[in-house]
């Protein structure tokens, strides 16, 4: 598959954010969103054509199409065009590719 799109998994780093304690001397450290790029395919779901062909996939939006990786279960957040996802069932596994299953967070 020839994958065009670009969706970003968030990474959270501790990072020293320049200040310094004033008690203990040492870096105060701030949490920061790190962005890693993967190549996808994003589409939105049509819940009827899924709901006859794989059951029922309640709450989902749209459907995220790439290679495996293994970060991308049930629980995980995504960034698609500056909009947060979360992963809301286990990815189909197809070999080459997996389908995640996907709604923005609120």
């Amino acid at each position: 598959m020839n994958f065009k799109k670009i969706f970003y998994k968030i990474d959270i780093e501790t990072v020293p954010s320049g200040k310094i304690n004033e008690i203990t001397g040492k870096p105060i450290m701030e949490k920061v969103e790190k962005y890693t790029p993967y190549k996808c395919e994003f589409q939105p779901l049509d819940e009827k054509m899924y709901q006859s062909a794989l059951g029922r996939f309640p709450d989902v939006t749209d459907l995220l199409i790439c290679r495996p990786l293994k970060f991308l279960q049930t629980g995980a957040e995504i960034v698609y065009k500056d909009i947060k996802y979360e992963v809301l069932y286990r990815p189909r596994d197809w070999g080459k590719h997996i389908e995640v299953f996907v709604k923005p967070k609120k």
